[in-house]
This record gives C-alpha cells, structure tokens and sequence, in this order.
C-alpha cells in the first residue's frame, strides 16, 4: 500500500511525527511541487492551521460510489492541457493532457479516497490558497483509466462538454499531431474555448435527456458528489434573527448548468424545490420548507452520503433537526427558546465531531 488516510481533528501533533516517521508512509517521490509523503503534507496542513492532529486507524475505503465520482468530477474537476515551453520538440511546445480535481486542503482525504479508486494520479499544492489538486497528467492512466471510467459513468453538466472536446484533444496526441504546428494551434483552440471560457449552447446532453434511447437516468450518489463538491449547507444562527435556526440545503450554479439544477430538482419531485436566479450569471437550486429539509434532504443525504468536510456539517444539521423536533412534540411550530438556541449554537460549534479515515462522520 502506497499510502494511509488519516483524520484531521484535534490531537497532539508529536503523537502524529512519532507515527508518520515509525510508518515510513511513501506517498511521491517527486520534488516538483508535491510532497514526497503524506505526513509531510498533513504536518504542513496542522501548522497552517495552527492546529493538531489525531490519527485514525488506516484503512482503504472501499465503498466510494464511481457515481459520487462523477458528481464531484462534474463539481469540482477539469479537463484540460498543460502547454509549456520545450527546446527539443520542433513546435518549441510540449503539451501534457490532465484530468484534475481541485479541492480545500481540509478535504485532502476525500482526494486521496478518489486517488485510490483510480490507483493512479498525484496530489499537490496549487497557486489558489488553501486547495490541492488530484491530477492525473500520464498517458497510460488517462486512455485506460480515465476514459474508460467516464465513458461508463459520463457527466451530466457542461463539463461534459469541455470534455468531449479534450477527446478530440486527446486523439491529436494519440496520432502524434500534436508535435506539429497544426495539431499543435487545434489543441490550443481546444484549450481556450473549454471550462470558464466556454460558450455554451444549451443542448443537453444525450444520455441526460429521457427521450432519448441512450438515456441514464440520475444517479443518487451523483448527486451527493455533486453536492459534497458544489453544494451547500448551512445554518442561520444569528440569534436575533427571525429564521434562526433554519437550516438550508442547495447548489449555485453557472446559468448554463440550469439543466442539470432541473434534472437534480425533478429527482426529488417537491414542488417546493425551486430553482431561482441570483445575478446575470447565476441560478441556484434551494428549498423554503422545512418539512422537505427534514424529511426528504436530510435523509437522503443520510442515505447517499456526502464526504468530507460538509460530512461533519450533515452530522451537526441532522443532530439539530433532530433536538427541534424532539421539544417540538406534537406542536407544529418550535418555541424559540433561549435555552433551545443556545443548544443549537453548541451543536454547531462543537469540534468534538470527528472525520472517519473513510472522510465520512
């Protein structure tokens, strides 16, 4: 085994050196940006966040739905090229295809969880503060790994666009046309007419539009990817406040993924899921009632599990839905109370709640 997962949560950090040094974990032996251990990247993570470490059992998650991949992919990922200057290629350039996952250190397990499940790929520190990427550049692992696995568990957003064209890009490095001027100008175009600087042309996708025969229908750990990924849930807890204590679920989106807000809202089928426009640019998906939180999203969720960082959210909104309703009785409305509220702020402040090595609470 390459490497082991650990939780970050509170600990003494010695007790975590002591460990990572006794272990020997290998994680990369490569010196260009990226760590040559995980205990490296993990120390490095406790003293930007000037805080401890506590270790968990390592384990190998097993259970990581190749949908939820998806979702996260759909979320948070990129397909793209790398083009850097070379002296002994004619064109003057080399181009690298890369598959990324772009996340905030605090979800550095979730990254390693989608690293095992290809067994390919590297994880390292990128330019935007406080994010990592899981990136896989090789030719070998992107035409019999990362292919094959989209192609049988493809997008359902834009990002299925931008990588329908990196396939055309690909195939220009497959035929070696990439190490001429011509291969080299189309790849180029590819690149910058794909992910932010795409137009997009509001057709939807064939295998997401249900009258059609090639199509598949949305899975529910897409979903929870999508959310674990892109998506939010919160809390009001200013105390003043007449929501207090409303809890919301939902996922903000470029206008031009309104398809698939459309198709996640339809999976759920309440007429109280509702998509609405924020800015010129943007639509969200989002819901008003309480009775759908609490009996429909929250459950769900429960079910098709989110993880990470927002797994410890879920936990601390399922434990609070869980108090309302337990001195609601048979009222149907809550009494505010100030011992209620300060019981709810507690919940939510607790750091006690702990990831798993598996990313989940």
């Amino acid at each position: 085994m390459l490497f082991n997962l650990f939780s970050i949560t509170h600990c003494n950090i010695a007790q975590f050196r002591q460990y990572a040094k006794m272990s020997n974990i290998k994680f990369n032996s490569s010196t260009n940006g990226q760590y040559k251990s995980l205990s490296t990247l993990l120390v490095s993570y406790a003293k930007d966040r000037k805080e401890p470490l506590k270790l968990c059992k390592p384990q190998v998650p097993t259970h990581l739905s190749p949908w939820f991949i998806t979702g996260l992919t759909d979320a948070e990922g990129c397909f793209d090229f790398s083009i850097s200057n070379s002296k002994t290629i004619n064109t003057g350039f080399s181009v690298k295809p890369r598959f990324r996952i772009t996340a905030h250190k605090r979800d550095i397990i979730l990254l390693y969880m989608v690293k095992e499940y290809f067994n390919c790929g590297n994880i390292s520190k990128i330019d935007v503060k406080d994010c990592l990427d899981y990136t896989v550049s090789d030719q070998n692992s992107i035409f019999n790994i990362i292919i094959p696995f989209f192609t049988n568990y493809p997008l359902r957003g834009t990002k299925h666009l931008d990588y329908l064209d990196w396939l055309k890009g690909l195939e220009i490095i497959k035929n070696k046309g990439h190490l001429t001027l011509e291969g080299l100008n189309e790849i180029k175009f590819i690149k910058a007419n794909s992910n932010t600087e795409r137009l997009f042309n509001n057709n939807i996708n064939l295998h997401c539009n249900p009258n059609t025969p090639g199509y598949i229908p949305l899975d529910p750990n897409y979903i929870s990817g999508f959310l674990t990924g892109d998506g939010y849930l919160s809390l009001i807890t200013k105390i003043d406040s007449p929501s207090f204590g409303r809890i919301k679920i939902g996922f903000t989106q470029h206008q031009d993924n309104y398809l698939l807000l459309q198709s996640i809202k339809d999976f759920f089928n309440v007429s109280n899921l509702v998509i609405s426009k924020v800015n010129d640019k943007a639509i969200s998906l989002n819901c008003g009632s309480e009775d759908t939180i609490y009996n429909i999203l929250l459950p769900f969720f429960e079910k098709y599990p989110i993880y990470g960082i927002k797994a410890i959210t879920l936990i601390k909104l399922l434990k609070i839905r869980d108090l309302i309703l337990s001195l609601r009785g048979s009222r149907k409305t809550t009494k505010w109370t100030p011992e209620l509220k300060s019981q709810i702020i507690s919940i939510w402040n607790d750091t006690s709640i702990q990831l798993k090595a598996d990313a989940t609470v």
